[in-house]
């Protein structure tokens, strides 16, 4: 129950309460009604209570405040002046009874300079035990003296969670007017305030502003703290956190929170730079700049971030504001290789939070033979500390037409995110962590690629799906990087020393020639390490495309690769002037690969991947390589066709894996071999102990559980051919897109001659090649490079009087 103080003198008046109260009084805010002020019949408002305690003469005055939270009314502090003073050494004490928890609560303030308690020309008073709380959003006072205030103490008491400002993130940034001060000491009179004692008191999440926690001013003596502790304090600063809202402005705004700009350019442009020097200097402080919710539109090039930005080696960091939603949508671009962010040799950068999409080359803009190129977020030159993290990259396409994106060109490029290393100073450590990368349809580029001299990089935790062509690329050794950058030297022109890491990456098909998941592309040191990789084309390529180049020093342990359209694992390269060297596959799991998938097969227009289960192919496909160890990985195919090396390899050390095939028997499983480096298989080890002996690898290993036997099935020489010749032949994959291999068992040593013919019966390509009896190979490799029309083929094949003729259908 509150009392007016009228009402309270008239209860006084009346006689209730006498004259001979007692020296100690009693507040407790929870007491039914109001009392006496004894311990047993507390009064129960403490502005009542202010008004009823005796003069301070010859002893102490002590009312005590039993445990609670005291909240002052708008407007009224606890007020002491002069009439409540002690007297003569006697104090007035204002004191928490027996430490218990007493709050005095400034929530109900609004006005400004409010104070809790206002002391006034008082002497020997004594505020102990007690807490000064909630005092926010305004200019204020905790306790206020003034006047010719002596001996006054603040004994054992809190101030807690008083801030100008009620937005504590805000409130390190006051202007000249924005300050609170828990305790403030003012001696306006030309007798001194003197004799103030502060002594074992907290302040704890306190906001001061422009003010102090204990402020002196005026005609003062004897200011004593002694014992005081600081928790929290939440002290002035130059403004590191800056906001952009579609709300704010550019003119008016200042970047606070509550005045925000309105563009993330102007941001970038002015963020935490002094232009009151000249030239101005850029903050010595990390710096981050938040994004309200909203659609923001990057115009004419897109966001710009040059290298003035981490000079200092602070970071500047643009994110979305707490868990608002902020899309970067970049279907406003107009100007020709535009991007929507552009880091340009900046360090020290993140970008996080954001969704980033809605991104399409303009076609209208071709010109000097040169096509538009647009990327999501770019970074080039000499950048380093480059975080990009927890950001939805989506919708990008290189041409929105249907027809156009069926078939692109090298030249047709759109990137989601591409880092390329442009100068002999590395691109130094990048992280790529936690994003989505997702519906990009980017031509000859990928969703994530990392090229040019670029040392020491991770691509960790990141979701990658619905790209058409590759997910994950780390390259090297391009030809093109070297003629757009003169000055680089062909020996940086390679990323390297990367991690690639925990990532999940599914459905990533282009539409004209298989594509990984994930790729090694003439790269060096790179660790690719458990991922997921399914619905790709391939699973992993560890490969080399680019002439006279050698990728190396790989290590790929641990990663799924499942369910992919093609091989699971590509090892090797792919240029007859290259090679992958030095490298090792380890405890990785590839399981049912060549999986059928009628919808994914026409995403790919029938150019890579199977409708019919007999062709399927190697779930392990090595080409041009040297010194790579494959150990201790698990590989189930869905056929009873293993492994195939073509293009010749040396330094192999295969052991200790673990083999399972359709039929699992050792006796009855394909492991394909190209002796004369022509692409074409032919060498047919159809048992796993004669290929594990004839290769002289996977000793170690099993097939189906069943451990290599030197002596097992396959190992004897062949039975003594018939005396008639045959000869029985089949082709494979029907249909074909570029590689055509032709399986010849033949009763006998010959010459084969095989011919493709089309319909008209125009020869269009032949080989002739002696062959011994037994199970062979012939065929080719480069069915595109000879322009076949799409359409139904004969293969005839001749050997020993003998011939067999099949159709082909090339795609």
């Amino acid at each position: 129950m509150k009392f007016t103080i009228s009402v309270i003198l008239c209860f006084l008046l009346a006689g209730s309460v006498t004259q001979a109260a007692p020296r100690e009084y009693y507040v407790d805010i929870n007491a039914p009604t109001m009392g006496d002020g004894s311990i047993g019949s507390p009064w129960n408002d403490l502005t009542a209570a202010i008004y009823w305690w005796g003069n301070v003469d010859s002893t102490d005055v002590i009312v005590h405040l039993r445990a609670g939270t005291y909240t002052l009314a708008a407007g009224t502090p606890i007020y002491i002046g002069a009439d409540r003073s002690g007297n003569s050494g006697h104090y007035f004490i204002l004191k928490a009874y027996n430490n218990e928890q007493v709050i005095i609560d400034g929530s109900l303030q609004t006005a400004a300079f409010s104070s809790l308690v206002s002391i006034v020309n008082a002497k020997y008073v004594r505020l102990q035990g007690l807490t000064f709380a909630n005092l926010n959003g305004i200019t204020g006072f905790g306790v206020f003296m003034s006047g010719k205030c002596q001996h006054v103490e603040l004994q054992d008491c809190t101030f807690s969670n008083m801030s100008w400002n009620t937005d504590h993130s805000e409130a390190k940034y006051p202007t000249g007017a924005d300050y609170m001060v828990p305790v403030r000491i003012h001696g306006d009179s030309s007798t001194a305030l003197s004799d103030i004692a502060i002594n074992n008191t907290t302040f704890n999440t306190i906001a001061p502003g422009v003010g102090d926690l204990v402020l002196v001013s005026g005609n003062t003596s004897n200011i004593t703290q002694t014992n005081n502790s600081l928790v929290n304090i939440i002290r002035q600063q130059p403004r590191t956190e800056f906001y952009v809202s579609n709300a704010g402005s550019d003119a008016t705004g200042n970047g606070s929170k509550a005045n925000p700009w309105k563009t993330l350019s102007f941001a970038l442009n002015v963020a935490g730079y002094d232009f009151s020097t000249i030239p101005a200097t850029l903050l010595d402080s990390n710096l981050t700049i938040y994004l309200r919710e909203g659609t923001y539109y990057p115009v004419t090039n897109g966001y710009w971030i040059g290298d003035n930005r981490g000079a200092n080696g602070k970071w500047l960091t643009i994110k979305n504001y707490g868990t608002e939603t902020v899309v970067i949508d970049g279907s406003q671009l107009t100007a020709k290789y535009a991007f929507i962010f552009a880091i340009s040799g900046a360090k020290y950068i993140r970008i996080d939070g954001l969704n980033i999409g809605n991104l399409e080359n303009d076609s209208t803009l071709s010109s000097g033979g040169l096509k538009d190129v647009r990327y999501g977020i770019i970074v080039t030159g000499a950048a380093g500390y480059i975080d990009i993290r927890n950001n939805d990259i989506y919708n990008m396409y290189w041409s929105r037409d249907t027809n156009k994106i069926k078939n692109p060109g090298p030249t047709d490029v759109l990137s989601a995110i591409s880092v390329l290393g442009t100068t002999n100073i590395p691109i130094t450590h990048l992280n790529i962590e936690n994003n989505t990368v997702h519906d990009i349809v980017p031509g000859y580029a990928e969703a994530i690629a990392i090229n040019g001299n670029v040392d020491t990089f991770s691509v960790i935790g990141n979701e990658v799906y619905d790209i058409a062509n590759i997910g994950i690329v780390s390259a090297g050794n391009y030809k093109w990087v070297l003629a757009n950058n003169p000055g680089l030297l062909p020996v940086n022109n390679q990323s390297r020393n990367g991690l690639i890491k925990d990532n999940e990456v599914y459905r990533c098909l282009s539409p004209i020639a298989i594509s990984a998941g994930i790729y090694l592309d003439g790269s060096k040191n790179i660790t690719v390490e458990g991922n997921e990789s399914y619905l790709n084309g391939v699973g992993i390529s560890v490969g080399n495309e680019q002439d006279s180049s050698v990728g190396t020093g790989h290590l790929v342990k641990e990663n799924t690769l499942y369910h992919n359209l093609g091989s699971g694992i590509y090892i090797g390269s792919n240029n007859f002037s290259s090679k992958v060297t030095n490298s090792v596959i380890k405890w990785n799991s590839i399981q049912n690969n060549y999986h059928i998938d009628s919808t994914l097969y026409r995403r790919t227009q029938g150019r890579y991947g199977i409708l019919n289960p007999a062709n399927r192919w190697a779930e392990i496909v090595v080409n041009r390589a040297e010194n790579i160890t494959f150990e201790e990985n698990e590989i189930t195919s869905l056929s009873d066709i293993m492994s195939a090396f073509v293009f010749g390899q040396t330094g192999l050390v295969f052991r200790y894996n673990e083999y399972f095939t359709a039929s699992n028997d050792p006796c009855n499983v394909y492991f394909v071999r190209d002796t004369t480096n022509d692409g074409v298989p032919d060498v047919f080890y159809n048992t796993f102990h004669m290929y594990a002996k004839k290769m002289n690898i996977d000793k170690t290993s099993t097939l189906g559980g069943v451990a290599y036997n030197s002596s097992g099935c396959g190992t004897a020489l062949l039975a003594a051919p018939p005396k008639e010749a045959t000869l029985e032949v089949s082709s494979f994959p029907n249909p074909v897109t570029d590689k055509l291999g032709i399986r010849i068992v033949q009763s006998k040593a010959g010459t084969v001659q095989a011919s493709l013919f089309d319909l008209s019966g125009r020869l269009v390509m032949t080989q002739t090649k002696q062959l011994p009896a037994g199970v062979q190979f012939l065929g080719w490799n480069n069915l595109k490079q000879q322009q076949l029309i799409p359409g139904v083929y004969l293969l005839h094949v001749k050997s020993n009087d003998k011939k067999e003729v099949l159709k082909v259908l090339v795609r």
